[in-house]
């Protein structure tokens, strides 16, 4: 369903229109969830260059991908990438918010 979603989505709009990404992010966890981690890190990927497109670097979106980036690479076994991508999702965190 997600998948189909995706399509119709990607066919009306940018592809890195904002709802775009936000699919890709649901697509991300569900592959995530079915163990195909390198599929869920292709998809966030998309996401989180949409994101920051769409909102810029220091919006809680970003801040969110880019952990689930760390999330994914830590579960493949790369602690060093997904300290980077931590690190990051901390930076790029609005302050005060």
């Amino acid at each position: 369903m997600l998948q189909r979603s995706l399509k119709i989505q990607e066919e009306h709009c940018r592809p890195e229109h904002f709802s775009v990404a936000i699919t890709l992010v649901n697509l991300a966890n569900a592959n995530g969830a079915l163990g195909d981690l390198h599929t869920t890190l292709e998809m966030l990927q998309r996401a989180l260059e949409s994101f920051q497109k769409h909102y810029g670097p220091d919006h809680p979106h970003v801040a969110l991908v880019l952990k689930n980036l760390g999330s994914a690479l830590e579960a493949l076994g790369d602690r060093e990438g997904a300290e980077k991508f931590r690190a990051a999702a901390r930076l790029e965190r609005p302050r005060g918010r």
